[in-house]
């Protein structure tokens, strides 16, 4: 019980303090003229701070350090090293931008220290017949899983609300799942960065005040692979039950589904049309959404509404005796389903609004005006 009081203080010390460092941070940023200034790829039209990661990360530090006991799991101590090397790069570079690779081979190495550190994937579960990895394929499996959450969380921030509900998701479901394994310093560690996320939401969901940052993004994504890597290779006990392993990789999956198959889905469009996967554009399924007709809040909570939804089928697959497997499966064809049928209604729409423009170009040659809006 009084873990569970401490995880509570936690949680709403990182809610108050985050809730009120942010209106300081915006008036610092107006006075300092700090800015993230639109452009032809970004969707906000007025400047906007780019700082409330910092907000976040102070928030979720001082409560979670003020009430955890790192001697429980000090494979953490090189993990949270990462997220502060991580953290100023990201501030960095919503300051005063960085070089690209110089920024992917720091987060490699932040990376790398947090496996080094414990937070390794040791095996795969039998998942594409694999089962213990050899020592460098650890290093290697568990980097590429690190770096890459951490970007596509930074790459699912493109409209107001988006990342920081999804995050918010995350470490509500990791908190619920880490509690009942009794992982103590993982629950509050989740449960604190949900304090967190859910008092910056208060000011980036739309119209948003401020913007969480590379240095939010990216260290709440490092923050939720390193938590993710942990339950996947958990040996707990989950409610009295065996555990199973793929249940928790179905777990995992669940909760981190909408910014994987998003960054997955731009990379290979984007190499499909013969052009680099890192290259930006507006091919991310919040931007699909959006030219379809919704707006930013609408966008936002159609993802939102996703994610609870497959992290529900997870825990309904449990409870009521289904294979994770078999709920695994589900979410990963709905998900690309859907992202697939998203993308025929763009190029529908696209089709439409070209025919619709080339008619109206002839009738005005013709000395007449097509009026239909598009």
């Amino acid at each position: 019980m009084t873990e569970f009081y401490l995880t509570l203080v936690s949680t709403l010390t990182a809610f108050v303090l985050c809730y009120k460092i942010i209106p300081v941070i915006i008036e610092v940023a107006r006075e300092k003229k700090l800015f993230d200034l639109p452009d032809h790829r970004k969707q906000h039209t007025t400047p906007v701070p780019p700082l409330g990661g910092v907000a976040i990360l102070i928030s979720l530090a001082f409560a979670f350090f003020l009430f955890a006991d790192l001697g429980q799991s000090p494979e953490l101590k090189l993990g949270f090293i990462g997220v502060l090397i991580i953290f100023f790069m990201g501030l960095k570079d919503d300051l005063l931008e960085m070089d690209a690779t110089q920024k992917f081979i720091i987060q490699i190495a932040m990376a790398a220290l947090a496996a080094h550190g414990g937070i390794r994937i040791t095996h795969l579960h039998n998942i594409f017949g694999l089962e213990s990895l050899s020592l460098p394929a650890q290093y290697i499996i568990s980097t590429f899983a690190i770096v890459g959450l951490a970007n596509a969380f930074n790459l699912i921030d493109g409209i107001d609300g988006l990342a920081g509900g999804l995050s918010s998701i995350c470490f509500l479901g990791l908190g619920l799942i880490f509690s009942s394994l009794g992982l103590y310093t993982y629950s509050l560690l989740a449960f604190t960065g949900l304090g967190a996320t859910l008092a910056f939401l208060r000011y980036n969901f739309s119209p948003a005040k401020i913007f969480m940052g590379d240095a939010g993004s990216l260290s709440l994504g490092f923050i939720i692979a390193i938590m993710c890597i942990k339950l996947v290779q958990s040996t707990a006990v989950l409610s009295g039950f065996v555990s199973i392993s793929s249940l928790f990789v179905s777990f995992v999956f669940s909760l981190i589904i909408i910014p994987v198959a998003d960054v997955s889905q731009v990379m290979i469009n984007r190499i499909l049309h013969g052009r680099s996967p890192f290259d930006p554009d507006r091919g991310h399924i919040h931007h699909i959404l959006l030219r379809l007709g919704l707006n930013h809040k609408q966008a936002a909570m159609v993802l939102w509404g996703n994610s609870l939804f497959f992290f529900s089928l997870c825990l309904g697959a449990f409870f009521l005796n289904f294979s994770p497997s078999l709920a695994l499966g589900a979410i990963l064809v709905y998900a690309y389903s859907a992202v697939m049928v998203l993308h025929w209604k763009d190029r529908m729409k696209k089709a439409n609004t070209k025919t619709l423009i080339n008619k109206e170009q002839q009738f005005a040659g013709a000395g007449f005006s097509l009026q239909k809006q598009v």
